[in-house]
């Protein structure tokens, strides 16, 4: 809807921001998320949750898992908790085994 679509323009900039400043490139590797909102998540993963999400919560994901890709792990097979409720230029996966405070 509406509110979803404001809530990604106003984030994007900060997520290419991030990407580019920690060189992530571009890719969608866990959520696989288009334009039109579908996802296309592991099959482990409730898809339909994602689905209703707003993009800027795809894209989280997909950064997180790029950022955790890049330390060579791999967050598909590690028990982690990520706060979605932020933008990717806040601390949204804490440390491995640990969970942070939740807004």
């Amino acid at each position: 809807g509406r509110a979803g679509r404001t809530d990604w323009v106003k984030c994007e900039a900060g997520h290419q921001r991030v990407r580019a400043n920690e060189e992530l490139g571009s890719k969608r590797p866990f959520t696989g998320w288009s334009d039109d909102g579908n996802t296309a998540l592991p099959g482990f993963c409730w898809n339909e949750y994602i689905n209703a999400e707003v993009h800027r919560v795809h894209d989280l994901m997909d950064i997180n898992t790029l950022r955790m890709a890049a330390t060579g792990v791999d967050p598909a097979f590690k028990t982690m908790v990520w706060n979605l409720s932020q933008n990717a230029d806040r601390d949204t996966m804490g440390k491995l085994g640990l969970c942070q405070c939740l807004t």
